[in-house]
């Protein structure tokens, strides 16, 4: 099985990597550069292209071999000449993928329990079928996206941000393994390769030349369990982790544009002398690029870069209203112009109709204002105990630094930002809180999500000056580098992470990486009694021998919800409680009233359902009643118009013989 994964795992790369250097190398000289951006402009290119191409069925290998014909013809018209490169950027670069790779290593691949092992979360349900649907259908398209692919074929599909599905599609078709196994290995490449590789192009870009700011960012990337960790299992937030890892990549294309219209305004003399983008025509092709692909991964994602960005926005207007006049109430006043249109842009969007489904979300208050400070400074998440003190130290002196320095005070302001939105959303309870919070499902963990990633240049700066402070004394100031100083602190943190990857048991440490692991290892369990048994398993490679490509009517909760996306047995029902076919609430309430019931005998006909599948148990996921599910229940080996075909224990199939 790891074989497969392999398998999914190379084909993955061959699918986010690959077509997006070729665009990169269009877009930059820099090599290192097109290597950070090609996820970002992959992801576009596969949202644009299944768009276009949605009216006809295509395979996999052949959208894939289409988005790379289009990007190897684009390099070879544009490609830009290579410049030089030194050791200490493939040194930085290579630090923020071996440390982001460790840690998906010991975090999620060495906890899942197998290649072919899922979370049973309830969004999980949708993003397995969903990218099932998109393979078995040949229709690749964020407007009419589905868990059947008959209504995609149909175009009744609806719009959703689905280019993590369309990617991990991709990837299965290639490799041809089971979306299962495919959707592990591409949050695998995700967080091990899209989230530091973008972190890396975004603070190389606002660190420029500092060399020591970038290389320590590689170790604190990956750090934060806000993000990617805990997406990985709460929701499950795959939509999510593909838009919050392309993030810092949209936050470096329009740091770029900014810095190049700036630059633009002061002379050629100073923009020769920046490591920017060679034009603002080019940092506008490279930002809509980003645009496109965090619209297609998870629009939020769009919202959380917008608030990372306000600061940095307004500054720009500052500064710009200085170079034509010195006068401080002017540029107050642009700063505020600004800043009111940043306002109105926010009212207007929360009124459009079709996003009130989204703001309109309402949750719980989880804290007290004590607690959320609290939450917020240690970077707690799940249990009280599971704080990360030492990282929020970190990012409280980089936080100090930073606001005390003009040119990093934007990001101090950026993560106040959106520290106030992670505020708002656990302690407040009044309608404030779904324009505020709103475009986040009001749900703490994307605004966490995005928190950590507001807090890792701060990290960052927290570390280097800390290292600096602490060990440079120690050493001739003249002969050591901030590089050659952090490269000792590299090499105690991967030995930290060995020693904790062989540690001890899970339930005798409070350590906030071990909570993850721990929670890892229980929502990917194949135990787990909403997921697939190994006696399920054995059941059901029975049953797919028999059923074939025919309809199945299903209870989703006893397991067999997962099983269109596991083993392509076409269940009717494959989210928790709902289903796009109204015939099956009837199923629910009277199927086995078949014999003497005409309209049941219709709906059976009318969605060409052939057997009935029951496992061994029922397992409550949110509100279950047995009473509502009876038409299915009620079903034995003596009702009428029902043969049973195999059975073990619970388990049973049933012939529908209409």
């Amino acid at each position: 099985m790891w074989a497969s994964f392999i398998a999914a795992f190379l084909c993955g790369i061959l699918t986010i990597i690959v077509p997006g250097y070729f665009i990169g190398r269009t877009l930059f000289s820099n090599l290192l550069q097109a290597i950070a951006f090609s996820p970002a402009a992959s992801v576009a290119l596969f949202i644009v292209v299944g768009l276009i191409a949605y009216p006809i069925s295509m395979s996999a290998l052949h959208i894939y071999l289409l988005v790379l014909l289009l990007s190897l013809t684009l390099f070879m018209l544009f490609r830009r000449k290579r410049s030089a490169l030194n050791a200490r950027q493939y040194l930085t670069l290579s630090t923020y993928v071996l440390v982001g790779t460790a840690l998906t290593v010991l975090i999620f691949l060495r906890n899942i329990d197998g290649p072919a092992s899922y979370s049973v979360q309830t969004d999980t349900t949708f993003h397995l079928s969903c990218a099932n649907a998109m393979l078995d259908s040949g229709r690749y398209s964020i407007l009419h996206a589905s868990e059947y692919p008959d209504l995609m074929n149909a175009g009744e599909g609806i719009f959703y941000p689905a280019a993590w599905h369309i990617i991990t599609a991709v990837a299965g078709g290639l490799s041809k393994t089971n979306i299962i196994v495919a959707h592990n290995a591409i949050n695998f490449i995700i967080c091990a390769f899209v989230y530091p590789l973008s972190t890396w192009l975004f603070l190389s870009s606002v660190f420029k030349n500092e060399q020591g700011l970038i290389f320590a960012g590689g170790v604190t990337c990956s750090l934060f369990s806000y993000f990617p960790w805990a997406f990985l299992i709460v929701g499950q937030f795959d939509s999510n982790l593909l838009s919050n890892a392309l993030l810092p990549g949209f936050l470096f294309t329009f740091y770029q544009l900014i810095t190049s219209i700036y630059l633009s305004n002061k002379g050629s003399i100073e923009k020769s002398k920046a490591n920017t983008l060679s034009s603002a025509p080019s940092a506008i092709i490279i930002l809509f690029i980003s645009f496109i692909a965090l619209v297609g991964s998870q629009t939020n994602a769009v919202f959380s870069a917008g608030v990372i960005c306000i600061p940095l926005i307004i500054q720009f207007s500052w500064k710009t209203a200085g170079h034509h006049s010195e006068r401080i109430d002017l540029r107050l006043l642009a700063s505020a112009l600004v800043l009111g249109l940043i306002i109105g842009l926010w009212l207007l969007v929360y009124s459009l109709p079709f996003i009130q489904p989204i703001v309109s979300v309402y949750r719980e208050p989880i804290a007290t204002p004590v607690e959320a400070i609290k939450n917020i400074l240690l970077l707690k998440f799940g249990q009280p105990v599971n704080a990360q003190p030492i990282l929020g130290l970190l990012v409280g002196i980089g936080f100090v630094i930073a606001f005390a320095s003009t040119r990093y005070r934007w990001m101090s302001l950026s993560y106040i930002l959106v520290a106030i939105l992670a505020f708002v959303c656990m302690t407040l309870n009044h309608p404030l809180r779904q324009l505020i919070c709103g475009f986040w499902y009001s749900g703490i963990v994307r605004l966490d999500g995005a928190l950590a990633i507001a807090a890792t240049p701060l990290a960052t700066i927290g570390l280097c000056k800390s290292i600096n402070l602490i060990i440079r004394p120690l050493f001739n100031r003249d002969r050591i580098g901030s590089v050659e100083l952090l490269i000792p602190v590299l090499v105690s943190f991967m030995a930290v992470l060995m020693v904790f990857a062989y540690s001890k048991p899970i339930s005798y440490s409070k350590n906030n990486y071990k909570y993850l692991c721990e929670q890892i290892q229980v929502n990917y369990s194949l135990t787990s009694g909403v997921s697939i048994s190994p006696e399920e398993r054995r059941f059901v490679d029975k049953v797919k021998q028999i059923v074939g490509n025919e309809t199945v009517i299903n209870i989703p909760s006893d397991g067999s919800i997962w099983l269109y996306a596991s083993d392509n047995i076409n269940v009717i029902s494959r989210q928790f409680y709902s289903t796009p076919y109204k015939e099956y609430e009837l199923f629910k309430a009277s199927l086995y009233e078949a014999s003497k019931n005409n309209d049941v005998i219709d709906a059976i006909q009318k969605t060409d359902a052939r057997y009935v599948l029951i496992l061994d148990e029922t397992v409550n996921v949110g509100y279950f009643d047995p009473s509502e599910w009876k038409g299915i229940l009620n079903i034995t080996e003596e009702t009428p118009g029902f043969t049973c075909l195999i059975s073990d224990g619970e388990m049973r199939l049933y012939l529908i013989d209409y």
